[in-house]
């Protein structure tokens, strides 16, 4: 971003120092414990606490209402393996030390976190489907139950696999998963619904239409309990991705709906994956070779909340190559969504994101999730909520297979900034909050409120400019300079290069406002 290093803003005035220090001590005490709720941005950092060099993998990771997060993963620190579990806060503290999942032998787990923190993990063990309840502290709801109505024996070689789980906003969830009842050369997708307290309703029922070979589902569920499952499945033009929307009784609402449009290739398609904004608008993607039979490219489908397709697929990358797959995808309630892939572009197997407005237009470009892209990574779980993208993935930057995760900003995933709220509609004037710690050293967080005319979320604002200037006029950082939505933003400013002394931070919007506030940096 080119910047004039020299240029003059205002008049500077003299400063009482001493009362300036008083003032800014009562902010380092007051507003530490505000801040608690913002949440902020957090780089990557390891999610498994042990210290072997074994090899962690197949993360899930859910969010509850107030930006918790809960995420799980395969571990064999103590053999044979079993799924572990981390519960963090918004601002990414450890609530408890990892703990294991399940019985002793469990692997593959998937998750879905209600709002108020409480959360279920569906895993396999023993060839079965399984799951449990837990509390927002990670304590067992109710003992494990086992999913799939049908056990398979031992003398089955190929056990039933895990797929996806999803939860309305009364606590009620479904489970959907690869059964293998019928032999291995006749997979099919089942699901299952449960009650808030963990009682089956119904019994398990199969999603795909014709007995064939289908599998490795996705699924989606909106507030009322009304869902969507998309899966892969081989019909005589090859394996193809469709889709089944069910009421919230667990009807099928009609039947099977092929999901590509790809009509001039029998290539294949998988890993099909999908998202709902809660209101029954949702979104389907996959890898697909259509292109090339060794290179994979990955698209996306809308339909809006009657099942209807909103244009044809699109795609999510760009170009045709190189092979890209482990697809993710997560929307939050506004509609904007997030898609996540593997490929090995730098060398190296990284995921990259791509952000979508809700009408399915692309934002900007895709970016690598990981802030450090030289090692390579694995497949991915992602979540997105109040414009926070929460990442974690399996890397090898340890010389051994780690489980990490981040949180990035959504409006900007370069930058240090993140929207907190965009509720706040009783205020109706811009804000520019007391920066806290201050006097700092060397990091200070700054808060703003951006409204807009009409109050209504997602609306944009003029440029908003957020700089820091010394005391004599010149820039000496540009923390923000683009548009923004309404809402509460947090941002950071990092003077470990700059001198101790006075500077002053300065928020603009258009030609409406401006506003300024001290800060001391103390080293």
């Amino acid at each position: 971003m080119k910047k004039n290093k020299y240029k003059p803003v205002y008049p500077v005035q003299k400063i009482n120092i001493t009362g300036l220090f008083v003032i800014c001590y009562l902010l380092f005490v007051i507003c530490p414990a505000q801040a608690q709720w913002l949440g902020a941005l957090i780089p990557d950092f390891r999610v498994n606490d042990d210290n072997t060099t074994l090899t962690q993998g197949s993360p899930s990771i859910g969010v509850d209402g107030e930006g918790n997060f809960v995420i799980v993963w395969n571990d064999p620190r103590i053999y044979p393996g079993r799924v572990y579990c981390q519960i963090f806060d918004i601002d990414g503290n450890r609530i408890r030390n990892n703990f294991g999942i399940g019985q002793d032998t469990c692997g593959l787990g998937v998750i879905t976190v209600l709002k108020d923190g409480r959360f279920i993990v569906s895993y396999a063990n023993n060839r079965n489907i399984y799951q449990q309840r837990y509390n927002k502290l990670g304590y067992p709801l109710g003992p494990w139950g086992m999913v799939n109505d049908v056990p398979l024996p031992d003398t089955v070689v190929v056990p039933n696999y895990p797929g996806s789980i999803g939860t309305d906003s009364s606590g009620n969830y479904v489970v959907a998963w690869t059964d293998n009842r019928y032999g291995s050369l006749n997979t099919n997708v089942y699901g299952q619904r449960y009650d808030s307290s963990g009682n089956k309703l119904g019994n398990n029922f199969r999603v795909n239409d014709i007995m064939n070979h289908a599998g490795y589902p996705g699924l989606a569920v909106n507030k009322d309990g009304s869902f969507i499952v998309t899966w892969q499945e081989y019909r005589s033009t090859g394996i193809k991705i469709y889709m089944q929307r069910y009421n919230r009784f667990g009807n099928a609402i009609g039947i099977n709906q092929r999901v590509d449009d790809d009509t001039t290739t029998t290539n294949s398609k998988s890993g099909a994956v999908t998202a709902c904004d809660g209101n029954g608008n949702f979104v389907i993607a996959f890898a697909d070779y259509r292109y090339s039979i060794n290179t994979a490219v990955i698209f996306y489908q809308l339909y809006d909340l009657a099942g209807n397709k909103i244009g044809g697929n699109q795609r999510a990358d760009v170009g045709i190559g190189p092979d890209k797959g482990a697809t993710k995808i997560s929307m939050q309630t506004d509609g904007k969504f997030v898609i996540n892939w593997i490929d090995d572009r730098t060398g190296k197997d990284i995921g990259y994101c791509q952000r979508f407005n809700s009408d399915g237009t692309k934002i900007n470009i895709n970016f690598p999730i990981p802030l450090i892209t030289s090692f390579n990574n694995s497949t991915y779980g992602i979540f997105l909520y109040n414009l926070r993208i929460y990442s974690t993935w399996p890397d090898i930057r340890n010389s051994n297979w780690d489980i990490y995760a981040n949180i990035r900003s959504f409006i900007n995933p370069d930058s240090i900034f993140v929207s907190i709220s965009s509720n706040q509609h009783y205020l109706k004037e811009f804000k520019l909050y007391p920066s806290y710690p201050n006097p700092f050293n060397p990091i200070t967080n700054i808060k703003f409120f951006i409204p807009n005319s009409t109050f209504e979320e997602g609306k944009e604002s003029d440029y908003v400019k957020l700089i820091v200037y010394d005391v004599l006029g010149r820039e000496v950082a540009i923390l923000i300079n683009e548009k923004l939505t309404s809402g509460t933003y947090l941002t950071k400013w990092d003077a470990g290069n700059n001198s101790s002394g006075l500077y002053f931070v300065k928020l603009t919007a258009g030609s409406n406002y401006s506003a300024i506030q001290k800060l001391v940096l103390m080293k």
